[in-house]
């Protein structure tokens, strides 16, 4: 009885079989997959149904393999999706791990969630933070920064409704480090989005 020997996968087969759209190939519950087919499109996916339990999930389609993993890290949760091709892509809300010494964090600030991912061709990220200290202090803070680690700044700072905004982008000379930063005030807060890339 497929059900007693895995329910989840008993589940989501009828769940599967109640769409129009899709299709069970095969199912096998003592692995714990299902092989799903879209009639549309003519694509065909195999889930992991034991993973679900542990939060994450694998898609194996006719391009390669995809693992979502949902599982917490600590108290913040993360997201973090693995794609064939070598891409990795990391969600969260604390900044992203291992960041380089010329993407600082401004000191005191609190991340409010992040997206960091890599590939065959390098590393591209982003991260917001919020502050009490005002636009200027933390523009003056990215400038000095930017600056003492090797790259060519460029700054805008702009005031409109009697909000004040600013906009710097750093570049090394091989062009191959990038970071942009945003900064306004919002909420009482001032808030940056800071945007990284290195390529390889």
């Amino acid at each position: 009885d497929p059900l007693k020997e895995n329910p989840t996968v008993a589940a989501a087969e009828l769940l599967v079989r109640a769409s129009p759209d899709l299709e069970v190939v095969s199912s096998d519950p003592q692995a714990g997959t299902l092989t799903i087919k879209n009639t549309k499109t003519g694509e065909t996916v195999t889930m992991n149904a034991e993973d679900i339990k542990d939060g994450k999930l694998s898609f194996e389609t006719d391009k390669g393999t995809t693992v979502i993993d949902a599982s917490q890290n600590g108290e913040s949760g993360s997201v973090q999706i693995t794609g064939n091709g070598g891409q990795n892509v990391t969600f969260g809300a604390e900044a992203p791990k291992d960041l380089p010494s010329w993407v600082p964090i401004y000191p005191g600030s609190a991340v409010q969630g992040a997206m960091d991912s890599t590939s065959d061709e390098g590393r591209t990220a982003s991260f917001a933070l919020s502050t009490d200290d005002g636009v200027d202090d933390v523009v003056s803070y990215y400038e000095t920064e930017l600056k003492n680690a090797g790259l060519k700044v460029t700054k805008n700072v702009m005031e409109a409704a009697g909000q004040r905004s600013g906009m710097l982008s750093g570049t090394s000379d091989d062009e191959k480090r990038t970071v942009t930063v945003i900064i306004g005030a919002q909420d009482g807060k001032t808030q940056a989005s800071i945007n990284f890339q290195e390529k390889k």
